[in-house]
């Protein structure tokens, strides 16, 4: 008798612990925070290499502050365009791994990365996968796009650049192409104060339709680099070229 009421004791103790709270079910355990996964991405032909650019999350997948963002992994898969899905499965390799503190490889601009993929091949496609990873190496959610290669235009030559009061005035020579290089959309234009580097983002939001441009604004007495990349249609693709070789100029008041 007495073991009977100990089990019965037992039995009722074990039914008022899992039942006490109110709730039925096994217990969850808190979930991880995990960092959101890259947002505006972009990538696009220049010459022949591949830009693929992203902005760095800021939050983790629950919405917290994402504070221990350690860097990015980033996978590609190259495919042969019409003939194989590259969505269907996932074997994509591990191209580079992207560490925040030390972005070697890797230009960034604020809270904007790109990365510049030269071991590429025009005719042939490639998929990406960007996954970000903690300091304690938990990966976050990915993202992913894709491109085709094409052969490359020409870039634009014959650059000019003249200085005027807070002014610069810049000429090229419009390239003449024949129809397998596409049709001309128009150029972008790129300027940096530092002569040996290149801005990540051109001047000009939509492409320049004329070999010209007046630069305003622009202050005296500070040199100024320019460079120029045509722009073609390749079926329902814009490529850019690589960019023209470059020119310094210095804005100064008129005499």
């Amino acid at each position: 008798m007495r073991t009977l009421r100990f089990l019965g004791l037992a039995a009722l103790m074990l039914t008022t612990l899992l039942t006490g709270c109110g709730k039925k079910g096994p217990v969850r355990p808190l979930e991880l925070p995990l960092p959101a996964a890259p947002s505006d991405l972009s990538l696009q032909q220049r010459g022949e290499a591949l830009r693929l650019s992203w902005e760095v999350p800021t939050a983790n997948q629950n919405g917290t502050p994402l504070t221990d963002l350690q860097g990015f992994r980033l996978f590609r898969l190259p495919f042969v365009p019409g003939q194989e899905c590259p969505e269907c499965r996932d074997l994509s390799v591990l191209l580079t791994e992207i560490d925040l503190d030390y972005p070697q490889g890797t230009i960034r601009d604020g809270s904007r990365l790109t990365y510049v993929d030269d071991a590429v091949q025009a005719g042939t496609g490639y998929r990406y996968r960007i996954v970000p990873f903690t300091a304690r190496d938990h990966e976050g959610a990915p993202a992913s796009l894709s491109a085709i290669v094409y052969p490359a235009p020409p870039s634009p030559a014959g650059l000019t650049a003249e200085g005027l009061d807070r002014l610069v005035r810049l000429q090229w020579e419009a390239p003449v192409l024949d129809g397998s290089q596409g049709q001309v959309v128009g150029y972008r234009l790129y300027r940096h104060a530092d002569p040996t580097q290149v801005a990540a983002s051109p001047v000009n939001r939509q492409p320049l339709t004329e070999p010209r441009f007046e630069d305003f604004g622009r202050d005296n007495g500070t040199p100024l680099t320019y460079a120029i990349s045509l722009i073609v249609r390749q079926q329902d693709t814009e490529v850019e070229s690589a960019l023209s070789e470059r020119v310094t100029v210095t804005p100064k008041a008129g005499f």
